[in-house]
């Protein structure tokens, strides 16, 4: 089939979804495409609900916590609600609002991308779909040397009723758990590390988990390898959105809230500039996405990466004991990647081992 379109995405993961969403809402005609559109999606995703700006979205929770703690020297709690995302329904919400804008689910892949002088083709095993922009949000980023890793899994066994998120241990890594009744998902974390080990992560989660007398077997696994310093694609005529973009927070591993804030953005871009010339409407859509101060802002997230990831374990715990005192609307927005480059700056020189960033 060889079909026109104002915009085809590739990829129906939560970054294609919403930037499909968005560009329908935008009166866009849109095409997604992946080998199995509706394959339901299968990580964990965990977000602070108060960072999604999209209120039907915020409320599409499996579970949230209003009391989070942190252990670093002491445990202390968070303020904030937590949640855990509803996988099921967010993807159903986005599917509504895709099919009520018209939006086209095709069954393709995007194997290579042909740029002509109307149009680029996506071109892949079956599929041969034409757009005035193509959208790429699948992929994993190439070029990163530093990573956060982690090994997850759902286990029988009760560890309270409070939120977990960042439970620092004496090797590096931390305990993330999200207590579900008489299961929980727990997950052993290196936030940022050049060495990807998920089975020393394996084996530090099954000893922690001893200590605390749970020694279960686990009834789901989930590997997790997250790029924090993949270089962001420069302006092109294909636009890249998500993970593979360079989107996700250096500092945090977090790219759900920021994708919900910058699918709208992206289809304003397309909107504005999707009827010009088609060779300028991609880079348009960067520029957008990746204003000077934005890329300002990466750079410093991503220094301040670097020097945790070169942290001994008990400088980790002093680091992490100074961010929880830091004013409660700057950690916030720090986490969110809210912060400018002025901003993060001066919140990056109040902490420990980061004053030369």
């Amino acid at each position: 089939m060889h079909t026109r379109f104002d915009v085809a995405i590739a990829g129906t993961g939560p970054a294609g979804m919403l930037a499909a969403a968005a560009c329908g809402a935008a009166g866009l005609r849109v095409a997604c495409l992946a080998p199995v559109p509706h394959a339901a999606w299968g990580p964990v995703y965990g977000v602070w609900v108060d960072d999604v700006a999209d209120a039907e979205l915020a409320g599409a929770m499996a579970a949230v916590w209003s009391r989070v703690s942190v252990q670093t020297h002491r445990t202390e709690y968070v303020q904030g609600l937590y949640g855990r995302v509803d996988r099921a329904r967010w993807q159903a919400i986005l599917r509504d609002r895709c099919e009520a804008t018209g939006v086209t689910f095709l069954t393709g892949r995007l194997d290579r991308v042909e740029h002509g002088a109307d149009g680029s083709r996506v071109i892949g095993p079956d599929t041969d779909v034409t757009a005035r922009v193509v959208v790429q949000a699948t992929g994993s980023p190439e070029g990163a040397s530093l990573f956060q890793v982690a090994w997850g899994e759902v286990i029988e066994g009760d560890l309270g009723q409070d939120m977990r998120w960042m439970e620092f241990g004496d090797d590096g890594s931390f305990l993330y758990a999200m207590p579900d009744g008489e299961r929980v998902f727990v997950e052993e974390t290196s936030l940022a590390t050049r060495v990807i080990d998920l089975d020393g992560l394996r084996d530090r989660l099954h000893a922690r988990l001893a200590k605390l007398g749970l020694s279960g077997g686990s009834v789901g696994v989930e590997r997790c390898v997250i790029a924090l310093d993949a270089p962001v694609p420069g302006p092109d005529r294909l636009v890249r959105f998500g993970s593979n973009a360079g989107m996700v927070n250096p500092s945090t591993g977090y790219l759900l809230a920021r994708l919900v804030e910058a699918a709208p953005v992206l289809a304003a871009s397309l909107a504005a500039n999707v009827e010009g010339r088609v060779e300028a409407a991609g880079p348009a859509a960067w520029n957008a996405l990746w204003p000077a101060s934005r890329r300002a802002q990466r750079l410093l997230h991503i220094a301040g990466a670097q020097v945790v990831a070169r942290l001994s374990p008990s400088q980790l715990k002093t680091f992490f004991a100074a961010f929880f005192r830091l004013p409660a609307g700057t950690r916030r927005a720090w986490l969110a990647d809210h912060l400018g480059p002025v901003e993060l700056a001066s919140a990056m020189a109040r902490m420990p081992f980061l004053v030369e960033v």
